[in-house]
């Protein structure tokens, strides 16, 4: 407890709010990654759609 009194008032703040902020950039990095993932199967059905609709002409 000594460590936190011996802090600054901004040393505080940082100690506060960085956890939280690591936090949030990890779930928007697994979020845009799976929605990169979402697209790049999108795009590969896409493909897959337009290659039957070429067969069946």
């Amino acid at each position: 407890m000594s460590f936190i009194n011996n802090l600054s008032m901004r040393g505080k703040l940082i100690t506060l709010v960085l956890p939280a902020l690591l936090v949030i950039v990890f779930f928007a990095t697994f979020s845009i990654s799976r929605n990169a993932d979402d697209l790049n199967n999108m795009r590969q059905s896409q493909a897959m759609v337009n290659l039957q609709s070429l067969e069946i002409r």
